[in-house]
């Protein structure tokens, strides 16, 4: 709320906009309390392995999605969302509402994925251990991507707790205590959240209290101004976000077998054991 009016150009104080909130009977919505619940992930199909806390945090959008489902309740029964989110910005890449579980639930959300932010060399899709994650179509249109697939350790939803804060956040401030009347109706509340306020206009204090598209401007900017902007000679050409790219990654398609690559060049890194762990507060 302070930001949002200091950017509108009023000059007001944290304590000030506190006391005319209460005034007016206004607060903000807390999130549930968070309780753990992971997937089921009795099936026989092989799980991949946890790269995300193998490489360093992401500095760059299209370094490392991480992806989930949950569900939705509706007054015509139970509606499934499948969300895929860039790690870096937090933005909401893509995202699906079926109503069921099968894999074209996460297929689709990754096609739209692709679509949405083209697969960079050495992208990593992050997901739990559920059967629709490990479903040989959904590993097959991964592959075909060359995006590397890693999924959290066993009974541990902390490793994808991006995505389990994305989930809190939608349920607690687009829905509350509302129950849509229709599917459709869920899907429409679900579209204008993420398209129309959360990756546009919502502010996370882990970004610097910007949202994620602003954030990923910034970015942008910057980058354009340090190479051909602000104290530069001139002439320097500002390089993409493909060859800026600095995430190590598991390349399947590298050499025989496959092996850690640098995304920038595709350069030999060190191997996964030796890989210095990083701890990513999200």
């Amino acid at each position: 709320m302070l930001r949002d009016l200091r950017d509108q150009g009023h000059r007001c104080g944290k304590n000030r906009i506190a006391r005319l909130m209460r005034e007016q009977g206004l607060h903000a919505r807390q999130k549930r309390r968070f309780r753990p619940c992971t997937t089921d992930s009795r099936h026989t199909l092989k799980p991949a392995e946890n790269w995300l806390a193998r490489v360093p945090a992401p500095d760059q959008p299209g370094q490392i999605w991480q992806s989930d489902i949950t569900y939705i309740e509706t007054a015509e029964g139970w509606l499934y969302l499948a969300f895929t989110l860039d790690a870096f910005s937090r933005r909401c890449v893509a995202h699906h509402c079926q109503e069921d579980m099968s894999v074209e639930l996460t297929i689709t959300t990754l096609e739209r994925a692709i679509f949405r932010q083209p697969p960079l060399r050495g992208l990593i899709h992050h997901s739990d251990r559920g059967s629709q994650y490990a479903a040989s179509g959904f590993r097959q249109r991964l592959h075909h991507s060359r995006i590397t697939q890693s999924m959290s350790r066993k009974g541990n939803p902390y490793d994808n707790a991006l995505a389990e804060s994305f989930v809190a956040t939608l349920k607690t401030e687009c829905f509350k205590d509302f129950i849509p009347t229709t599917k459709a109706a869920a899907k429409l509340m679900i579209f204008d959240y993420v398209e129309t306020f959360y990756n546009s206009r919502r502010r996370h204090s882990s970004l610097g209290y910007r949202s994620p598209a602003q954030f990923e401007y910034d970015l942008a900017s910057t980058l354009r101004e340090g190479c051909s902007g602000g104290g530069s000679k001139g002439g320097e050409t500002c390089p993409t976000s493909r060859s800026a790219l600095a995430a190590f990654a598991v390349n399947n398609s590298a050499g025989k077998g496959g092996g850690v690559v640098q995304a920038a060049g595709n350069n030999p890194a060190q191997s996964p054991n030796s890989l210095h762990t990083t701890n990513q507060n999200y």
